[in-house]
C-alpha cells in the first residue's frame, strides 16, 4: 500500500514538474517582442515659392556740368591750334548745296540747324537754311579730281588709306556792301560724294558747325563730337551743348584772341 502511494506521489511530483517547464516556456514566449519594423520616413516634396528678385536700381545722375567745365571746353573747340582769333558768325546762317547731294543730306542741315536753334534758344539758322542760289556759305560734294585741282586748302582732312580729301574749307571773298568796309568771307566746304553713314552726316554738321566759328578740338574728352581724330560722331554731348552756349556769351567778341576769351571767361568767373 505504502509503495503504491509512493509511486502515485512520485508520478504526482513529476507531473507537477512538467507543467511548471511548460508554463515558463508560455510565459518566455509571451515576454519577447517582435522586433517593431522601423518606421517609414514618407517623403513630401515642399512646393518651394519662387522667390522674385527684384534688381536694385541704379539711378544714374546726370553729370554736373560747372561754367568752369563748360567755358574751359569752349576755348578748345573755338579757336584750333593755329586760330589767333574767334570767328564768331550767328547771323541767319543759310546755304548753297552744289554736287552729288541727296534729300537726306538736305533733311540733315534742317535738323541740325532746328536742334541748334533749340538748344541754343536762338536764331543763328533761318527756318530754311538751304538757298537755291547765293554768294554765301556753300556746301559742296564734289568729285574727288575737281576738289584736288583746286590746290591746297585751307583745312583738309585726307583718308589715311585712299589719300582721298573726305572734307575741306576754303574761304571765299566778297566784295563788301558798304566801300569801305572789309571784304565778307564766307567759307566753303567740300565733302566726299563717296562718303556715307555717320561719317557723311558728321561732317555735315562739322561744315555748319564750323561756319559759326567752332574751328578747334579737343583732347580731354573722347565722347565728344569734337574729339581729335573723331570723324563719324553724330551726336552732341551735354558738354558740347554746354560749350556750344558760351559763344552766345556777351562776353564773346568776334575777332577776340585766345587769351582775350580766357581772361573774360575762366579769370572773371
Amino acid at each position: 500500500m505504502k509503495k503504491s502511494l509512493l509511486i502515485i506521489l512520485i508520478a504526482l511530483i513529476g507531473f507537477i514538474l512538467i507543467m511548471g517547464c511548460s508554463t515558463q516556456q508560455q510565459t518566455t514566449q509571451q515576454n519577447i517582442v517582435s522586433p517593431t519594423s522601423s518606421p517609414q520616413i514618407t517623403s513630401t516634396q515642399i512646393a518651394s515659392t519662387p522667390q522674385t528678385i527684384t534688381p536694385s536700381v541704379i539711378e544714374e545722375k546726370p553729370v554736373q556740368i560747372t561754367n568752369l567745365d563748360a567755358n574751359r571746353h569752349f576755348l578748345d573747340i573755338a579757336f584750333g591750334r593755329s586760330t589767333n582769333n574767334l570767328k564768331k558768325n550767328l547771323n541767319g546762317l543759310v546755304y548753297t548745296l552744289n554736287g552729288k547731294y541727296s534729300e537726306s543730306d538736305k533733311k540733315i542741315i534742317s535738323d541740325f540747324a532746328k536742334d541748334y536753334n533749340n538748344f541754343t534758344s536762338t536764331k543763328t539758322f533761318i527756318d530754311s537754311p538751304i538757298v537755291e542760289k547765293g554768294d554765301g556759305m556753300s556746301i559742296n560734294f564734289y568729285p574727288q579730281d575737281y576738289v584736288k585741282k583746286l590746290g591746297e586748302h585751307k583745312y583738309q582732312e585726307i583718308d589715311p588709306t585712299t589719300g582721298d580729301i573726305n572734307f575741306a574749307m576754303d574761304i571765299k571773298y566778297v566784295e563788301s556792301y558798304h566801300s569801305l568796309g572789309p571784304a565778307l568771307e564766307f567759307p566753303q566746304f567740300y565733302i566726299n560724294p563717296d562718303l556715307t553713314g555717320n561719317v557723311r552726316q558728321h561732317y555735315i554738321m562739322k561744315a555748319m558747325l564750323l561756319s559759326i566759328g567752332f574751328q578747334g578740338t579737343t583732347i580731354n574728352y573722347p565722347d565728344s563730337f569734337f574729339y581729335t581724330g573723331n570723324n563719324d560722331k553724330i551726336n552732341l554731348t551735354p558738354l558740347d551743348k554746354a560749350a556750344i552756349n558760351v559763344m552766345h556769351d556777351v562776353r564773346i567778341i568776334n575777332g577776340m584772341t585766345f587769351d582775350s576769351a580766357k581772361e573774360s571767361l575762366i579769370l572773371n568767373y
